[in-house]
């Protein structure tokens, strides 16, 4: 990228340096887009995506547009899922005196003779410029979707047993489903048991699962945010609800489910669906295969799946956009970004 970006006044009398900064997916979808600057003068990103360049030779021109003489890139995922928009990426451009610039950089800290990065004047701008901080750079990926899955389960054992039974939640895709959306998760396992059994607890594989408390028959702040973000769910109707982060391409999570046989010949399934939270709108449909999202949960063996129709009508609405108060944040953040163009003032 060599992006555009206008010099609106004269630059202070003791500017030593000008410091561009390029700044990846920050926010949701953190680390999918990764700044790469490969010059002497730049530091790149290392343990956060950004990656900062500092430029002691420069011209001040006010009222120019300039443009990165050199190019810097963001390096998108290869398990990126698309296709979506991936980040409102940035980049900036500010003055520093001497002082700052030793105790930011040490000083100069690069060979004037080496590989350096720079700026250019482009002539007049091309461009209309509207924010005078930052650029925002909206990166597209290519379609490569993930595949949520799950399989069958049986509750087997005797009335008055409490029984653990292993939930593996699949991504069968070569896309990675990754953080999305603020908040507690961007996928849900929600689960309703088969008759005769009763809810003891369930636990997910690690701390990027929030389930809520074991014990309770529905756990209670998991349910807040379904029923904020999905009103189509019948939420009170659900046994249990998981909300977690992220499950890499071919990676398989289980979560333990514990439940307690009320009556042993009961009849009649239950069933687990999991899905991604959001809409076609924001992250996009980026399952392969909604088909295998919902699986039987039976009480040894017996009963069929209901037939309650598409199991992810609730996900494929706009209503799902509004999880949480950080996807608010992101719609409300990426509206003003796209207003600003791709350059900065």
């Amino acid at each position: 990228m060599r992006p555009e970006f206008l010099q609106d006044a004269a630059l202070p009398s003791d500017t030593a340096a000008l410091v561009v900064t390029v700044r990846g997916s920050e926010y949701v979808s953190y680390g999918l887009a990764w700044p790469r600057a490969e010059y002497d003068n730049c530091i790149p990103a290392d343990s956060a995506p950004e990656a900062v360049c500092v430029v002691t030779d420069f011209e001040d021109l006010p009222g120019t547009a300039f443009v990165f003489r050199d190019s810097l890139w963001l390096d998108v995922d290869a398990a990126a899922p698309g296709p979506m928009n991936l980040c409102g990426c940035s980049y900036s451009v500010e003055a520093i005196d001497e002082g700052t610039l030793d105790d930011r950089f040490g000083g100069v800290f690069w060979d004037e003779g080496g590989d350096l990065f720079g700026l250019m004047a482009a002539g007049d701008p091309e461009s209309e410029f509207s924010d005078p901080y930052n650029g925002y750079l909206d990166i597209r990926t290519a379609e490569h979707p993930y595949d949520l899955a799950l399989t069958d389960r049986t509750v087997k054992g005797a009335e008055g047993d409490e029984v653990t039974v292993t939930i593996p939640v699949q991504n069968l895709g070569t896309a990675d489903a990754p953080t999305v959306f603020d908040g507690p998760g961007s996928y849900a396992l929600v689960g309703d048991l088969p008759a005769g059994t009763r809810l003891v607890g369930v636990e997910g594989p690690d701390d990027g699962w929030f389930c809520g408390d074991d014990g309770e028959s529905y756990p209670g702040d998991a349910a807040e945010y379904v029923d904020v973000s999905m009103p189509q769910v019948d939420a009170d109707g659900a046994d249990f609800v998981c909300l977690f982060h992220r499950i890499d391409a071919g990676a398989t999570l289980d979560v333990e489910l514990t439940v307690e046989i009320t009556d042993g010949s009961a009849r009649g399934a239950g069933s687990l669906t999991v899905a991604a939270l959001g809409s076609a709108d924001y992250p996009g449909d980026l399952d392969a295969d909604q088909g295998n999202n919902t699986a039987a949960l039976r009480l040894d063996g017996s009963g069929a799946l209901p037939k309650t129709g598409s199991p992810l009508t609730w996900v494929l609405t706009g209503a799902a956009a509004a999880l949480v108060v950080g996807i608010a944040l992101y719609v409300a953040t990426t509206r003003r970004r796209r207003g600003t163009g791709d350059a900065a003032e």
